[in-house]
């Protein structure tokens, strides 16, 4: 079958010496010892993904065997409730198959920072933050982790404050086509400027980088052991910012916070900045927000099913609103399909193989889940781009207009009967083998049939 494969540490030098010295004074209160629950995954209205209309493209490939009797198999499927959204952690996904990917782009201090690669630009230090350069301290590698996200702007310095970066920002930092994360303030609050200085400073921060404020995610601050008291009145500020100017506002203060403002035990090593592990919920909270404000999503219970057939992380997300109302999602091992909210169905190995190695842009997604009863030869499963004809050995797929006079006849139930061969292409045309003869396409006839 033809194939289409589509597509380090910056000091927190300010936090850790203030910390340090107010320990030193006896002034940093003591930590909570409540546990540090899990924040709450987003649940996001799916949206639709695009589709690419494909033209042929010429190429000989010798007639594959016809298909031989099998009976048909009913696809498993799983009955248990959909749950909250699965906290395994995400692994490498392989981004070429994203057709719903969202840049993200990072502006901050040190919980943005980290220990993140340093450069020096002009004289300013400070990290880039691009994917590759990130370090795992930071809340950005871990917003990256999702198969669905990607950073690729933006820049964080440790012991800035809101009016030195609003002062540096410059629009080259973002691409056009990203959402902007801004978490900043801790430094204010520790140098003792007035909370109301910084809504001008966040406001200067998105005009300079040219980002529309409905793509702008403005993220609360975490606790704080040195500043609890500041911590409320300050995210109160955040989140009156973030509803006049009509930004996202993230919240990953709560499950984070003992209930004064100071961070729940374990959750800092120095009272001020997140452990790694706290990190990463941090940054998967920040990506659920943007994931939910995108359309994309995860639906548990495909990652359910996932992990029962060892299907691996997902490569893709969730395609939704097919002509069914159901959804389809791609993993490493296999792929899900669902129809309007029912229970998911594992498409048969052979059908991922083929959707994968034809071009998943180039035949879309499947419209139905497969059909095994139409014919004692095949299974039939619809996509968006074509149609799929399989056995347990191998598929065909027809599509175009060979596609559109196959149905004129009958489909599979005409006298052509069901595929026996790939597409076949040349500089004068196509040509599709059926068991009841072959459709001829050149671009001045269109297609005929031949029959045997």
């Amino acid at each position: 079958m033809r194939s289409r494969r589509i597509r380090q540490i910056l000091p927190w030098l300010v936090g850790v010496v203030t910390s340090a010295s107010l320990i030193a004074a006896g002034a940093l209160p003591s930590i909570s010892d409540a546990r540090a629950d899990a924040p709450t995954a987003a649940v996001a209205t799916p949206a639709a993904s695009p589709t690419v209309t494909p033209s042929p493209t010429p190429k000989s490939a010798p007639v594959a065997p016809a298909m031989v009797n099998r009976p048909a198999k009913s696809p498993p499927t799983i009955t248990r409730a959909e749950r909250q959204a699965s906290a395994k952690p995400f692994k490498d996904p392989l981004r070429e198959l994203g057709t719903c990917e969202m840049r993200f782009s990072a502006v901050g201090a040190s919980f943005t920072q980290a220990n993140s690669e340093d450069v020096v630009d002009d004289g300013k230090d400070g990290s880039w933050m691009a994917e590759g350069k990130v370090g795992n301290r930071s809340w950005a590698y871990w917003a990256n982790e999702d198969p669905q996200l990607l950073l690729d702007g933006g820049w964080a310095q440790g012991g800035l404050e809101t009016s030195d970066i609003a002062e540096r920002v410059q629009r080259s930092w973002f691409p056009v086509d990203t959402n902007l994360v801004i978490l900043l303030g801790t430094n204010n609050l520790l140098h003792g400027t007035p909370i109301d200085e910084a809504p001008a400073d966040i406001e200067r921060i998105v005009r300079t980088s040219g980002i529309s404020p409905d793509r702008v995610y403005l993220v609360q601050l975490p606790p704080s052991n040195v500043t609890p008291e500041k911590i409320g009145p300050y995210n109160k500020m955040l989140a009156t910012t973030a509803a006049e100017n009509g930004f996202h506002l993230v919240d990953v203060s709560t499950f984070l916070d003992s209930g004064s403002g100071s961070y729940r035990q374990g959750a800092t090593n120095d009272g001020i900045h997140l452990t790694r592990d706290n990190a990463q919920r941090v940054g998967r909270s920040i990506a659920a927000a943007i994931n939910a404000n995108s359309g994309c999503q995860r639906l548990p219970a495909f990652d359910e099913m996932a992990a029962e057939h060892d299907l691996g992380d997902p490569v893709d997300v969730p395609h939704c609103e097919l002509p069914d109302g159901g959804c389809v999602q791609l993993f490493q091992r296999g792929a899900l399909r669902r129809s309007n909210a029912g229970d998911p169905t594992l498409l048969p190995a052979r059908v991922t193989k083929t959707w994968r190695d034809f071009g998943v842009a180039a035949l879309g997604n499947p419209i139905e889940n497969p059909n095994c009863e139409i014919d004692a030869d095949a299974c039939r499963t619809r996509f968006e781009l074509g149609t799929m004809y399989s056995t347990d050995d191998e598929a065909f797929v027809v599509r175009g207009d060979i596609l559109r006079t196959y149905r004129d006849q009958g489909s599979e139930e005409g006298s052509l009967g069901v595929p026996t061969a790939e597409e076949i292409c040349d500089d004068d045309g196509c040509s599709q083998a059926f068991e009841g003869g072959t459709i001829e396409w050149t671009p001045t006839e269109g297609a005929e049939i031949e029959k045997q």
